[in-house]
């Protein structure tokens, strides 16, 4: 009989399409960044010192404005930080869609919402860019765009579960035996195997691809302070552990945690769920340092 290792046990009960999210205080603004759709969450009643542009993941295909990691992770930071928080929904890889549509939506949002999100508001050169899986991929693709042109970068990077590598390295045997324990007996454990991953790049990159599709070949010096929090049970915590090796590497300051018991897609889970709670508190940790004088 095998054993299942454990989760967090509120992780059944909690999964999206149950009870309502409970969202903090904030001001919500919905606007466009040059034709961009955005959000822009601002705290009530305390000035707001730091700013982060964050996008949401979906493996490039998927996702918007509207799911938990996009729009109750920029609640929670907004109000958790202070801080403005851009939410980009740029253009999903369907329908003909490919790099560097994506990629250029990311750009193009992170102008706007250095230059005009919120008048008065934080300066630009305190400002975060973050993301989420493949949204992780847009930040880091994007900072590394903005290094090479000698363009001004985000003050930090805040990644949760990224996926940067065209090939994941290999994982450990005990993730993986893990890995396929977890997959059948409990929900939300979603397996992203190296032809899943293929597929989601294949949608991206299209006929042509880019420079910046694969960040971990874009080269990792010169890029900004970072944060990256994996989840323990993912096949794409290794792209997360390699990446910060690399940044290591190359002289960038990084930090590298991991949430324990949670699978990829952890932030879609109510912030009450210790795990999230805690990368909530790391990432604002992060906001709060670029707001000091």
């Amino acid at each position: 009989m095998c054993t299942v290792p454990p989760l967090h046990p509120a992780i059944a009960t909690t999964r999206p399409g149950g009870r309502p999210y409970d969202l903090p205080d904030v001001e919500i603004e919905y606007t466009t960044a040059d034709g961009v759709p955005v959000r822009v969450y601002v705290p009530r009643g305390t000035p707001a010192a730091v700013g982060l542009v964050w996008m949401h993941g979906g493996g490039f295909t998927q996702g918007g404005l509207d799911v938990p990691h996009a729009h109750l992770v920029s609640a929670q930071l907004a109000h958790r930080t202070p801080a403005v928080v851009v939410s980009v929904g740029y253009r999903l890889a369907t329908g003909g869609v490919h790099y560097p549509v994506p990629h250029d939506d990311v750009r193009s949002a992170w102008a706007w919402a250095c230059g005009r999100a919120r008048e008065p508001g934080p300066a630009p050169e305190r400002f975060a860019m973050g993301g989420a899986s493949a949204g992780a991929n847009l930040a880091v693709g994007v900072a590394q765009h903005l290094r090479d042109d000698g363009a001004p970068l985000p003050a930090a990077l805040l990644l949760a579960y990224p996926l940067v590598h065209e090939v994941v390295p290999e994982a450990s045997a005990e993730l993986m035996a893990r890995l396929a324990e977890l997959s059948g007996p409990v929900p939300g454990v979603r397996r992203f195997p190296p032809e899943a991953v293929t597929a989601m790049y294949r949608h991206y990159a299209g006929p042509r691809g880019g420079r910046y599709v694969h960040p971990a070949t874009a080269g990792a010096a010169g890029l900004p302070p970072t944060l990256i929090v994996t989840a323990e049970y993912d096949d794409l915590r290794p792209s997360g552990e390699a990446f910060a090796a690399q940044l290591a590497a190359a002289g960038v300051r990084v930090d590298l945690a991991m949430a324990r018991g949670m699978p990829h897609s952890f932030l879609n889970w109510p912030p009450e769920l210790p795990a999230i709670s805690w990368t909530l508190r790391r990432f604002t940790r992060v906001l709060r340092e670029l707001g000091r004088p």
